[in-house]
């Protein structure tokens, strides 16, 4: 589900005492039988509010993780831990999701599965992170990784963001005075032409053309081009094999696509130098690696790579066949290997590729600024000599009065 119910009850305890309490559900039927089997006698439970997916933010997600791993550093147990963090936070929907997780560890569950049961809030490839540091016995770490990573990508995007944010306005400003132009100063040129009964310059009389054709038909295409936009998002969400072609599709883009690529592979040799290290066989740690690559191609590249070191290939021999891979990964990971420092390898790839990463989210943030500026002063200055030809001309036109 993409949202849930905040719910707040009133009733008895299991000891017969007052207690009152919040927590997510589907639907009041469902928070009562959960009630009940924790034991408690609930008299009221009332609305509070819907928490949608976009309730759920990143940032608050990253921070959580870390106190996690300093409280779990610190020797205290896991189920305390959550219990100390969704005493402490002030959003309530973040408390109920914190004090859930609590309960479902108190029945058995590991973190990771009961993560899982909330994927519009913890991405794979968190569980995934998850499942490693339980099966490492270093979940402390793996935590504190998760965050410091998933940290580091944030601050990538906002800064794309930020740069982009300035040159968007204006763009958006720019749009506004086009349209105005074309909306008013080219159709008060063309009644001073028709009035002087002389013929308008051929690309004013295109684009006054063009201005009355989307007077007439721009709702239709507006409306179209929405209806186009939530075809494919639903195509995308109900067809993943569809929204994988179009992320395929983005490794391939000019700047976005090597950015892509890095972050995908710093994500890869980072899950599998601390799967590694921890002693797990490399076919184990190829299919957590899997789980947390965020990107489909890689998670397939992955699963094939799997099934060929099973069939009896090294490491770097399973990654050759796979375009993804860059040849200078495969020559470090084949010299580790016939070293026996593949550890060191796999930690070095990661850094080396989250330095990438960074250095490509730089550029892009410096390159797209001065981009969109000058589209967007080529098309105001474009537009300003074609208007301001047929103004040039108006003394002819009236010469001949």
């Amino acid at each position: 589900m993409s949202g849930c119910w905040l719910w707040r009850w009133q009733g008895l305890s299991a000891e017969g005492l007052p207690c009152r309490g919040e927590m997510i559900g589907r639907s009041r039927r469902d928070c009562g039988l959960r009630l009940v089997a924790q034991g408690n006698q609930p008299f009221r439970l009332r609305l509070y509010g819907w928490l949608p997916a976009r309730y759920w933010q990143r940032r608050a997600l990253i921070a959580l993780t870390d106190r996690l791993a300093s409280l779990l550093h610190a020797g205290l147990p896991l189920r305390e831990s959550l219990a100390l963090l969704a005493s402490e936070y002030p959003r309530a929907g973040w408390r109920c999701l914190l004090a859930q997780l609590g309960a479902d560890i108190e029945r058995g569950l590991s973190l990771s599965r009961a993560c899982a049961a909330w994927p519009q809030v913890f991405p794979p490839v968190w569980c995934a992170m998850l499942a490693l540091g339980e099966l490492t016995g270093r979940l402390d770490s793996c935590c504190a990784e998760l965050a410091k990573s998933e940290a580091r990508l944030w601050h990538l995007r906002q800064q794309v963001i930020r740069s982009l944010r300035y040159p968007l306005l204006v763009c958006l400003g720019a749009a506004g005075v086009m349209l105005l132009m074309l909306l008013v100063l080219l159709p008060a040129f063309a009644r001073i032409y028709t009035d002087a009964g002389a013929p308008l310059p051929p690309t004013a009389a295109l684009l006054l053309r063009t201005a009355a054709h989307g007077r007439e038909y721009g709702l239709a295409y507006l409306a179209g081009g929405l209806a186009l936009y939530g075809a494919w998002r639903r195509l995308c969400h109900y067809h993943p094999r569809w929204r994988g072609r179009l992320r395929a599709a983005l490794l391939w883009l000019p700047l976005a696509g090597p950015l892509l690529r890095h972050h995908a592979l710093h994500q890869l040799f980072q899950t599998l130098s601390m799967s590694h290290s921890a002693g797990i066989a490399l076919d184990r740690a190829l299919a957590v690696a899997a789980r947390a690559v965020g990107h489909p191609r890689y998670r397939q590249a992955l699963l094939r790579c799997r099934r060929d070191l099973r069939r009896g290939k090294a490491l770097h021999q399973a990654l050759a066949p796979a375009a993804l891979f860059p040849a200078h990964c495969r020559w470090l990971i084949r010299s580790g290997e016939l070293t026996g420092t593949l550890d060191e390898v796999l930690a070095q790839l990661a850094q080396c590729h989250g330095e990438q990463a960074r250095q490509k989210a730089e550029r892009l943030a410096q390159l797209a600024e001065p981009a969109l500026l000058l589209l967007t002063g080529a098309m105001v200055c474009g537009l300003v000599v074609i208007l301001y030809v047929p103004l040039l001309q108006l003394g002819e036109v009236f010469s001949q009065f």
